[in-house]
């Protein structure tokens, strides 16, 4: 992309919120149901990949995370679904803490998870997770919800 292109593009991009209660995802929420939209007419494969994502930054944010077992060290803590046939992102969900369970209404991670594969695994779907999403209470979460 050329540099005029892109103060082309930096100049018209603009997201605004228009939801009262956005708090601190005030500037997220627009992109978040973007790619809700996205997802909505992608055409899924039957084999659905999660995983967490470290999205590199060292400037001032409240949910920086340090993991030292990552090659960026310093980042923003993304969980992103992509069906593992070609790669294609379906979702990116920023992992916001307790702002981002009360705006989707659910109590923790392991609930979070479940209520982002609902919409993506169907019957017979194959779901390949990480070994942070591979444990006992998680797979007991995706029988009892029926997916």
């Amino acid at each position: 992309m050329s540099l005029e292109r892109f103060v082309l593009l930096d100049h018209f991009l603009q997201i605004n919120c228009t939801e009262a209660n956005a708090g601190s995802m005030e500037k997220l929420l627009p992109l978040l149901k973007l790619f809700s939209e996205f997802a909505s007419i992608y055409p899924l494969s039957s084999r659905i990949c999660i995983d967490e994502i470290i999205a590199p930054f060292t400037g001032r944010f409240k949910q920086i995370t340090y993991n030292p077992q990552k090659p960026e060290k310093w980042g923003i803590r993304i969980i992103g679904v992509a069906d593992s046939t070609n790669g294609y992102c379906l979702t990116l969900l920023p992992q916001l803490g307790q702002d981002i369970y009360s705006y989707l209404g659910v109590k923790n991670l392991d609930e979070l998870i479940i209520h982002q594969m609902k919409s993506f695994c169907l019957h017979g779907s194959s779901l390949y997770v990480g070994n942070y999403y591979c444990h006992v209470g998680l797979a007991e979460g995706f029988k009892t919800t029926g997916t």
